[in-house]
């Protein structure tokens, strides 16, 4: 997806209110083909734009343009989620705001990623299959703690990330006691880095569960109570507790591990 488009999407999160995502791919295919041409001739880069945009979205493309030309200093959120585990130039733009105190190119550098990771930029990286797990989190341990926090939480609250992490909610309610997914959450429980992909997993069960319609054949599946008893008991309290808040409030009872029973 061309830069400009992955900024527009960064910046409005109606993107696709009367205009297609299938328009957005067309648009991103014709500005790379006019990559030439952006600099040099504008009014054919509007004129081509106007083929599939309306205006309002064919001068916010071109604002795009423009910033992506002169803004040299923009690291670019979605380079950043694209590309940052593998690109040393942006690993050592990062390094060195933070090496030298420069708290509010950090601060920028987090907001850019947020408001990105809030638009439909975000989304559109998901489906190209060009958002890259890696860099996200190479990205977070060169952030000081409140940035990568703040960035971690915004992730958890996006309902793709749970397939971005290789699960799916169903993983947790068959057969998890003994499953590889079950030592996979050990290893994240005991990984401080990566404790916050248990929220994003935690986040995503209680979506899945709360929008079940058949919340009495889940009460009785005594493998789904099981492995929803093992899950929570790896989990840290706090992580725990939205899931365990919701078991009670839907009167499902999960059977804990060490208990060999329905807790109470």
């Amino acid at each position: 997806m061309h830069p400009a488009v992955l900024a527009v999407a960064g910046e409005h999160d109606k993107l696709f209110e009367g205009t297609p995502p299938r328009t957005w791919t067309y648009v991103s295919d014709l500005l790379h083909a006019l990559d030439d041409q952006c600099a040099e001739n504008m009014p054919l880069v509007r004129h081509a734009l106007g083929g599939y945009l309306p205006q309002a979205w064919v001068l916010a493309v071109l604002k795009a343009l423009d910033n992506c030309r002169h803004e040299g200093c923009r690291l670019g959120a979605h380079r950043l989620l694209r590309e940052y585990d593998t690109n040393k130039e942006l690993q050592q733009h990062v390094k060195a705001a933070r090496e030298e105190g420069r708290t509010d190119r950090l601060e920028q550098i987090s907001n850019e990623v947020f408001a990105f990771m809030q638009g439909a930029g975000f989304n559109i990286l998901v489906a190209n299959q060009e958002f890259s797990l890696a860099a996200f989190e190479r990205l977070l341990e060169d952030l000081p703690g409140d940035h990568r926090e703040f960035l971690q939480k915004a992730f958890a609250e996006k309902p793709l990330s749970a397939a971005l992490l290789g699960f799916r909610p169903e993983d947790v309610l068959k057969n998890f006691a003994n499953s590889a997914a079950a030592k996979v959450v050990r290893k994240w429980s005991c990984n401080e880095r990566l404790r916050y992909r248990l929220d994003v997993l935690v986040r995503a069960l209680v979506r899945h569960i709360d929008g079940r319609s058949d919340l009495a054949s889940l009460r009785n599946n005594r493998g789904a109570m099981i492995g929803l008893g093992a899950f929570l008991g790896l989990l840290p309290p706090r992580l725990a507790q939205p899931l365990k808040a919701l078991c009670e409030q839907r009167h499902i009872e999960p059977v804990f591990p060490l208990a060999g029973r329905r807790a109470q």
